[in-house]
């Protein structure tokens, strides 16, 4: 029998692997429905200078979601880096944007809505930098979980039927031999007539 000594503490550290793969898209859907959100509310509410935010919201929260999701549920390790990587990236195009912004008079002198886009993006980066490095790590913590003995069930009566399956279904080449022959014999003899036996007379 395999050791199942680890078990125990093999499927704790798996609960928590699932756990963290299922909360980390929840948090980046909240984070970038959010981001949307509150471009189209600057657009509606404030100054037509937000139309330049919520154009930068439909291309990067979709895109960011998306390889945020994929980085939780396909273990995929360049999509949870790519995150933050182009959250950084959008910051600077916020930033570009917002000095432009400054230059045109959009009806509301007190508003740079895309500096305020600019400096929420800083606070989408710090968060998901964070997420990035607890993604990566709950990813090569269930790569070493793929390789251990039970996975992933991880139960000891679970492993038990499983190995004897396994036992069951592949037999030793010796025995099959062995279990063929017996059969050629039996049905072999079952075809052998024995002659009566022979009378013995006394002399």
């Amino acid at each position: 029998m395999s050791d199942t000594s680890n078990f125990t503490k093999n499927a704790e550290a798996l609960r928590k692997c699932n756990k963290i793969f299922n909360i980390i898209p929840i948090i980046y859907i909240a984070l970038f429905a959010v981001y949307f959100l509150v471009s189209g509310l600057f657009l509606i509410c404030v100054n037509y200078s937000a139309i330049y935010s919520l154009i930068d919201a439909l291309i990067f929260a979709p895109l960011t979601c998306y390889l945020g999701l994929r980085g939780a549920y396909h273990k995929h390790d360049l999509a949870a880096i790519a995150v933050p990587a182009i959250s950084i990236f959008n910051v600077f195009v916020l930033k570009y944007g917002a000095s432009l912004d400054m230059t045109y008079d959009h009806g509301s002198p007190s508003t740079n809505v895309t500096e305020l886009m600019y400096k929420f993006c800083i606070v989408i980066f710090i968060i998901s930098a964070v997420l990035a490095y607890i993604n990566l790590n709950a990813n090569n913590k269930f790569r070493f979980l793929e390789k251990q003995v039970g996975f992933p069930y991880f139960n000891v009566r679970y492993e038990e039927q499983r190995v004897n399956k396994i036992r069951h279904e592949i037999k030793d080449p010796f025995q099959k031999e062995f279990e063929r022959r017996m059969r050629t014999s039996t049905s072999e003899m079952s075809g052998i007539e024995f002659p009566e036996a022979l009378e013995i007379t006394d002399l």
